[in-house]
């Protein structure tokens, strides 16, 4: 991966946090495109070995990481507050209990031109902007020096990411000033999407549209939380669109592994220790889980996971609704805590298709946006897994 330096299966094994462009004093790391991830490439390496220090897939030993402590199912008391959530509100209280404390919270958010971004916010106003999920990897590298400089400042700084993002963060600030200042907060993945087909959707219906896309919901409740995930797009003309097929097509490359990124389907950082010192997540399974408890407007899982989470995690208890479970209860509802998604057989088919043809024949080949073409093309590919599984 690195030229001298001895790390292979790039492609398989890198998340894409970019530490190692960040960390290289000679900036001989370079970045290459795969499906719209980055990956690095060497240049000119002076081995100095930076780069396999801040490396999270490298150090993502069970010492650099958490037991979990307590697990719970919870909800944020406010009724409003939870309802612009995209599940229990968990990450909003946390989120502001840091601002209130004059620190700073890092999270994803949409940048210029739809592109998902971290973002750094010190004001309550600014925590709305990371609010909803963005099924997008999250470029991340403009945030990193100013992680640093906050904590070097003696700033208390929530960073919010996917699991491997929390662990590159970790590794990057780790030994220097102030580290004890770091909090992180996880948000339980099932794989990340790619920003080229996220971009090629955007582009896609704002050419349909004949309008500039002003907002993207990849869960949209106005009918209620579920596990239904419905897409919406608002767009600068006033047209608001929900849960048709070309929107739901995008949410169907997600559902079938497709629109995943190759590391996620050996995923590292799952399991029972985690990277972050809170996880937070949907809780599906909550009918069975604990009926009793009103899940109509969102409902998460937590997981605390060190004693700067236990520390956290108290001293929300007035503005929280919460129930202790037992973690073994909660992963057999929820398998993202304990798996990563399976690799389509026909995954390397599947990015060859979309390199010679474009995003819009891509669609309507793997999704039903496509009718009756997206059958007959299904049924071909079922057909071929089948034969290719007896040989």
């Amino acid at each position: 991966m690195y030229n001298k330096i001895n790390i292979s299966n790039v492609k398989e094994e890198c998340c894409g946090c970019l530490n190692c462009q960040y960390i290289c004093p000679v900036s001989a790391v370079k970045l290459t495109i795969g499906g719209g991830y980055f990956y690095p490439e060497v240049t000119e390496c002076i081995e100095c070995g930076l780069c396999k220090k801040i490396c999270p897939v490298i150090n993502n030993t069970s010492e650099e990481r958490n037991d979990v402590q307590e697990s719970y199912i919870s909800f944020i008391s406010d009724v409003e507050l939870r309802k612009k959530s995209t599940s229990g509100g968990i990450f909003y209280a946390v989120a502001s209990n840091i601002i209130a404390k004059k620190g700073v919270v890092y999270g994803a958010i949409y940048g210029e031109k739809m592109k998902v971004c971290h973002f750094r916010a010190d004001k309550i106003e600014q925590i709305n902007y990371f609010r909803g999920s963005k099924y997008v990897q999250s470029d991340i590298s403009k945030v990193l020096p100013l992680i640093i400089k906050d904590l070097n400042n003696g700033k208390i700084v929530l960073f919010s990411g996917t699991p491997c993002q929390v662990a590159a963060v970790k590794c990057l600030c780790k030994g220097k000033s102030n580290y004890e200042n770091l909090i992180t907060l996880e948000i339980l993945c099932y794989g990340v999407p790619s920003p080229l087909i996220f971009d090629d959707h955007i582009q896609l219906i704002e050419k349909l549209y004949k309008s500039k896309v002003i907002s993207y919901t990849f869960r949209d409740e106005r009918e209620g939380w579920s596990q239904y995930y419905i897409h919406s797009a608002k767009f600068s003309n006033g047209v608001d669109i929900y849960n048709n097929n070309l929107l739901q097509g995008l949410e169907q490359l997600y559902r079938s592994h497709y629109n995943v990124r190759e590391s996620c389907f050996e995923c590292k950082f799952i399991g029972n220790k985690r990277c972050g010192d809170i996880t937070v997540g949907d809780c599906w399974g909550i009918n069975e889980i604990a009926p009793d408890m009103n899940a109509d407007y969102g409902i998460s899982l937590v997981l605390v996971n060190s004693n700067k989470g236990v520390e956290i995690w108290n001293e929300l208890d007035s503005e929280l609704e919460y129930r202790k479970v037992d973690l073994n209860t909660l992963k057999k509802f929820n398998g993202v805590l304990v798996s990563a998604p399976q690799k389509p057989d026909d995954y390397e088919e599947f990015w060859r298709y979309y390199k010679k043809n474009g995003y819009l024949k891509t669609l309507k080949c793997y999704s039903p946006y496509g009718g009756v073409y997206f059958k007959i093309m299904r049924k071909i590919r079922g057909i071929k897994r089948h034969i290719k599984r007896k040989c």
